[in-house]
């Protein structure tokens, strides 16, 4: 049988681990919490806009994101996010080639022709 002051040391270290991990969660959802409310009350600081465009684009989603943010309570998968991160990344690069071969496309085009039409 171990000494009482193995036995001890054990139970403080114990009562130590199950005390943080208790205090750790609880502190963590508050500040969770926290964070949550003050997003909800400042949506207009999630993104910049510093120009027409992106004003416009805020505005036509910044109900679905106050509505998303709502329903899910400031609880998001990380695999979630980066799929649809992903999804919206390859989305933006996609229209930005399409748009720079129009345009280079439309450079190509002689000012005859543009005028003749």
């Amino acid at each position: 049988m171990p000494p009482p002051e193995i036995i001890s040391q054990g139970m403080a270290t114990g009562a130590f681990l199950l005390i943080f991990i208790i205090l750790t969660m609880g502190v963590r959802r508050f500040f969770i919490n926290r964070f949550h409310n003050k997003l909800m009350e400042s949506l207009n600081t999630l993104t910049s806009n510093e120009n027409q465009r992106r004003k416009d684009v805020w505005n036509s989603v910044k109900q679905s994101v106050a509505s998303y943010l709502e329903k899910r309570n400031g609880k998001m998968s990380l695999r979630t996010l980066k799929k649809d991160y992903a999804a919206a990344s390859g989305i933006s690069n996609e229209g930005t080639r399409e748009l720079r071969d129009a345009l280079k496309e439309l450079s190509m085009i002689p000012e005859d022709a543009e005028q003749d039409q």
